[in-house]
């Protein structure tokens, strides 16, 4: 019996379907946390998935995690020549986008489009990505710092300008 163009889309989805939820169901609670902080902020090295993720984890616990998730497809990386010449950057790949919209019940058009997490996002990204780098490291500094700052002082105080707190 020969099958219709329609059935076997439909049957195509489902197979698609079933396949995102038997990924899904193998990640652990830092691999969700690193493809969501992916979704807000692309273009990240393992070290600023630690700072930014995973500050309780081991470097070594977050590289192996980075590296399984890549590894499934779920993340891509690039090697770009900027001032951290040979640290990969990693990045949500389509396959991991759709992971992460089915896990947020969101549909993954939506999430692209909010998050600029689609190729026009991370091409507008690659354009400014030297300037980005650099306030990037200078960002990790600050909470790496203060952290350790206020382990060894007490707390640390942050004084914004008058300007920004009457949103002048």
């Amino acid at each position: 019996m020969l099958e219709s163009p329609l059935e076997r889309r439909r049957r195509g989805r489902s197979n698609t379907t079933g396949a995102l939820a038997e990924r899904s169901a193998l990640l652990a609670e830092i691999e969700w946390r690193i493809l969501h902080w992916l979704l807000h902020y692309p273009l990240q090295c393992a070290d600023d998935l630690v700072v930014g993720v995973a500050c309780w984890a081991s470097r070594a616990t977050v590289y192996r995690h980075v590296r399984a998730l890549e590894e499934q497809g779920l993340v891509e990386s690039v090697v770009p020549k900027t001032p951290r010449t040979g640290k990969r950057l990693y990045h949500l790949s389509n396959l991991g986008l759709h992971v992460l919209a089915m896990y947020l019940e969101t549909p993954a058009r939506e999430l692209a489009r909010d998050w600029q997490a689609d190729e026009r996002g991370l091409l507008r990204l690659l354009t400014r990505l030297p300037t980005l780098l650099v306030l990037q490291d200078i960002v990790n500094g600050l909470i790496t710092h203060a952290a350790r700052g206020e382990q060894q002082a007490g707390p640390v105080l942050w004084h914004l300008p008058a300007l920004y707190r009457t949103g002048r």
